[in-house]
């Protein structure tokens, strides 16, 4: 899994328009804990940052690695169709 940057985790709240206590309590962490992530400080756990990453996920967000020719990013995970 790929670590998720601050912005990413601020814009993937934006995208879902819940506060911090949401996601923080969605990722089973503290919210003094998530500000600390959206603040990008350096000093936090990965274990934490996984936690709020999986925690977007499973609210249908997919997160898009940063490559040679454009930066990270976020969408909406694809609904599967139905054949």
């Amino acid at each position: 899994m790929a670590i998720i940057s601050s912005e990413i985790v601020r814009a993937a709240r934006a995208m879902l328009g819940i506060k911090q206590e949401e996601l923080a309590r969605l990722a089973g962490i503290s919210t003094p804990t998530l500000r600390k992530i959206e603040n990008g400080d350096k000093m936090i756990a990965v274990f934490y940052i996984e936690r709020v990453q999986r925690a977007l996920e499973i609210e249908g967000l997919e997160f898009i690695r940063e490559s040679e020719h454009a930066g990270e990013g976020l969408r909406w995970r694809a609904k599967p169709s139905r054949v």
